[in-house]
């Protein structure tokens, strides 16, 4: 057998993926003794096709018990059973070099003792650190004090929504402190690993020769740096390469290969330059970090240096299954990141598929034209089924722009090797080295930036189900045996005619359903309604803004496009305020809307958002009291901003608040009031005013606060369901007591998504069904026709 490590990482790695989902029963390690005896006794009576398979099993087995040991708590040494209630004292070493974001900036800290009344203690725990306001520079290696409000990491709970702390989890993060930078105090230095040494090095050699976004870029390519500006990584994503920045075989190749072959050159001969080689590869994946990309392809590398001491011939699918098992073995819950898999798909595809494409092209193209075209088409087709399925993404430009990005990126990964290295000798030459590296660097930029901006470089295709991309690497898998037999091309054609029922069915079995969806933004509102015609309108955005994660960019816009919704038939802002319309900036930039409804109140709108919504050329509708639009059957009926000025709010800002714009939509017998954030003066001109205020369901007006939501408001809706939008440990104290305890005196079904995540309604006509995404297997039913 030329690949006995394939079957036995394929069978490992169903065994964690089984054990991410359920734990393993008390009884399995029995099972376990008893199939590695049974396997024993197949092998000494020559059964070796049973023994395989019991061993496979048993790979399993190991498998699944290795993905829940990983799960069990730390021990009792560790940073998260020893902080306080309130800022705790930490100590540590800085991890990575702080990013800056808006009057804050994080790193991870690995922390090593707490200081806890008038005592400390040593721990272990790694934090994500978020600093506000000035600070001391920091970078990687520095010994900090600092006091910290630690906390669990928490993550936004929406369909579909990428899970920010199991991702943290994996990478050994289970506590997120806050604090001012001003309270830091940076400790003496001891002496610093020598790979966090080499990296400042490194980054000092860079600054030094090149301005500070080629520099950055080339940090990313040889390093898998971070600290790229925000529009040249999204060039990156449209055109299709964004993977030459997340170190792979193509790094570890370059950097390798620079190796070996500059000491060739100089006259050494193969096993010793390879041996030096092996030496800087190794040195070159502890510089850059213990990411899955890193430890795939420094596997795959020194596996084939080796094999070239010894004068063997590496099997590639032996390298990958042993990065696979070595990987799972160390961090089996690796196998859940998007990057573990997309790293190992594109390796996978390219052993698989690169020769037989290389053959089929090399007919028509230059033999070096078609190795190139043939890699690049392999790797794309097997990352695409993991770019749908996370991030609803497919470049449609990738292959081309590989062909000619590839080569570039190549080029200057290897000048910068060479130029880094030369820095050690003479600052001359790598001035003149750094040099040529920048106009290389900025045709580089140039031909992503081109790529990236041709239109339809991306598709946003909706979240495909999880047995069509089984089904679409079953037909990549089946490909190269197509050419062999009227069998396999039937088995082909199985396979492709089981992935169209898998997109087809659904969409003609569509039901005729009511969705609405009040997202879980934080401190913030975002309400999107989608009709059974497929309509769909937004009623705010959530926050965003300096100093703040876009809520539309990062929540609302996902959503969006693993919903399969291609654009919005409008989206409602009710006022200005950062919590309502923060998220616009993103959602105007990457989405297409088809117009704004606005208040028609003169001080709803801020300039900010006037400013915005005039250079996206949006068109815009404001509404007024009473005006009524139609969704398909939905219909939509302002019933706010008054009709004139009300008494002034001795609140200050509730002017601004009670001329937010108010939403009354009905289907069918389920009506919505979404009260937007209007308090207790332009609530009661709303009942003063005989509006039609009774309603089903009522997103509760301004988060739950004491300033509205009044006894008598609360009663002229009289909601059988009432969903509260707010922040977890906001700093308002939203919702007040007295709000939750009036609602519940009407009897009133209450949600919050600071605790319950989204809550997501939908309806037929005839029933309503309501879920809350921390909990989304149990649903709560009402009947809409009054039977009982």
């Amino acid at each position: 057998m030329t690949v006995p490590l394939l079957p036995v990482a394929v069978a490992f790695a169903g065994g964690v993926a089984v054990g991410l989902a359920l734990a393993p029963p008390a009884w399995l390690p029995w099972a376990g003794l008893g199939l590695l005896a049974v396997s024993a006794v197949a092998i000494g009576r020559q059964r070796l096709g049973a023994a395989t398979l019991g061993l496979l099993v048993l790979a399993g087995l190991a498998g699944w018990v290795r993905a829940d040991v990983a799960t069990l708590p730390p021990g009792p040494d560790h940073l998260l059973y020893h902080r306080a209630a309130g800022p705790t004292t930490v100590e540590g070493t800085v991890e990575d070099a702080p990013e800056q974001d808006g009057p804050r900036y994080r790193f991870r800290l690995a922390a090593d003792r707490v200081v806890l009344e008038e005592s400390d203690r040593a721990v272990r725990g790694r934090i994500l650190v978020s600093l506000f306001g000035p600070a001391p520079p920091l970078a990687a290696g520095d010994r900090i004090r600092v006091p910290l409000k630690l906390a669990r990491p928490s993550g936004f709970r929406n369909p579909g929504a990428f899970d920010y702390p199991g991702y943290l989890a994996r990478n050994g993060i289970l506590l997120a402190g806050t604090g001012r930078g001003d309270a830091l105090l940076r400790l003496p230095e001891a002496a610093r690993p020598w790979p966090i040494r080499a990296r400042r090095w490194i980054d000092a050699t860079v600054a030094a020769h090149l301005p500070p976004a080629s520099g950055a870029l080339l940090e990313g390519l040889l390093l898998g740096e971070r600290r790229l500006p925000p529009g040249l990584v999204a060039d990156f994503r449209r055109a299709g390469v964004y993977h030459l920045l997340v170190v792979s075989g193509f790094h570890v190749a370059i950097v390798a290969g620079t190796v070996v072959l500059g000491l060739s050159a100089l006259g050494l001969g193969p096993r010793l330059a390879a041996l030096v080689g092996l030496a800087g590869l190794l040195g070159f994946a502890i510089i850059v970090g213990g990411r899955p990309s890193v430890i795939r392809a420094t596997v795959m590398g020194v596996l084939l240096l080796v094999a070239r001491l010894l004068e063997r011939e590496v099997v590639a699918w032996n390298s990958l299954a042993a990065a696979t098992l070595g990987l799972l073995l160390w961090r089996p819950g690796d196998l859940a990141d998007p990057g573990f898999q997309l790293t190992f798909a594109a390796t996978a595809a390219i052993i698989h598929l690169a020769r037989p494409f290389e053959g089929v092209l090399a007919t028509r193209l230059p033999r070096r034209i078609a190795t190139l075209a043939a890699i690049s088409l392999a790797a794309q087709l097997g990352v695409s089924p993991v770019l749908a399925l996370h991030f609803n993404q497919l470049s449609l430009v990738g292959i081309v722009a590989n062909l000619l990005v590839v080569p570039l990126a190549a080029l200057v990964t290897m000048l910068g090797v060479l130029s880094v290295l030369a820095a050690v000798a003479s600052a001359s030459l790598a001035h003149l080295l750094f040099q040529a590296l920048w106009l290389c660097l900025l045709v580089l930029r140039l031909a992503v930036r081109g790529f990236a901006l041709l239109p339809f470089a991306v598709v946003h295709p909706p979240t495909p189900p999880l047995a069509l991309v089984v089904g679409a690497f079953a037909g990549l898998a089946l490909l190269p045996f197509l050419a062999r037999g009227r069998a396999w091309r039937w088995a082909g054609a199985m396979v492709t005619l089981g992935c169209l029922a898998l997109v087809v069915i659904p969409w003609l079995t569509r039901d005729a359903r009511l969705r609405v969806v009040f997202f879980d933004v934080g401190q913030g509102d975002a309400v999107l309604v989608t009709t059974p015609e497929g309509q769909a309108l937004l009623v705010d955005t959530g926050g965003g803004g300096p100093g703040r994660t876009d809520r539309g960019e990062r929540v609302i816009l996902p959503y969006l496009r693993q919903a399969g919704i291609g654009s919005l038939t409008a989206l409602a802002l009710t006022h200005s305020d950062h919590d309502h319309a923060g998220g616009l900036r993103g959602l105007l930039r990457e989405f297409r809307i088809t117009e704004v409804w606005v208040s028609a109140a003169p001080e709803a709108l801020s300039g900010e958002v006037e400013a915005l919504l005039d250079e996206a050329g949006v068109r815009r509708r404001a509404l007024r009291r009473g005006e009524r639009l139609w969704l398909g059957r939905l219909a939509v009926t302002a019933l706010n901003p008054p009709d004139g000025p009300l008494p002034r709010s001795p609140r200050g800002g509730g002017d601004r608040n009670n001329a937010s714009l108010v939403l009354r939509l009905d289907w069918g017998p389920l009506s919505l009031l979404l009260a937007g954030d209007i308090e207790q003066e332009a609530e009661a001109d709303l009942a003063a005013n005989g509006l039609p205020l009774r309603a089903l369901l009522l997103k509760v007006p301004h988060h739950g606060s004491r300033s509205s939501s009044t006894p008598a408001f609360a009663r002229a809706v009289g909601p059988r369901v009432a969903v509260i939008q707010a922040g977890a440990r906001n700093p308002f104290g939203h919702p007040v007591p007295e709000v939750l305890a009036r609602y519940a005196d009407l009897g009133t079904a209450l949600y919050r998504t600071d605790r319950d995540g989204a809550v997501v309604v939908e309806s037929d006509g005839g029933t309503l069904w309501l879920r809350r995404w921390r909990d989304p297997a149990t649903v709560w039913r009402l009947d809409l026709t009054g039977r009982p």
